[in-house]
């Protein structure tokens, strides 16, 4: 979740309006697209995850990419 952070604040900082994020782990993009509170330690880190992307991009979505996906040739 921390390279999610990290790519929220350079899209941010970009000044782009609408986003896709997209990674590996489907467990993270449940989480971020998920309504539940989650009381672990990642919690409040993907609370702020949501807060910003609602504040700074008018559309924002997280897709899933397979990790095989991301091989350079």
């Amino acid at each position: 979740m921390i390279e999610v952070m990290k790519g929220i604040h350079a899209a941010m900082a970009s000044g782009m309006t609408k986003i896709v994020l997209e990674m590996d782990s489907t467990m993270v993009k449940h989480a971020l697209e998920g309504q539940q509170y989650n009381p672990s330690a990642l919690g409040n880190l993907n609370l702020d995850l949501k807060h910003l992307s609602d504040l700074h991009f008018s559309a924002c979505s997280f897709c899933y990419c397979p990790r095989t996906c991301n091989n350079t040739i």
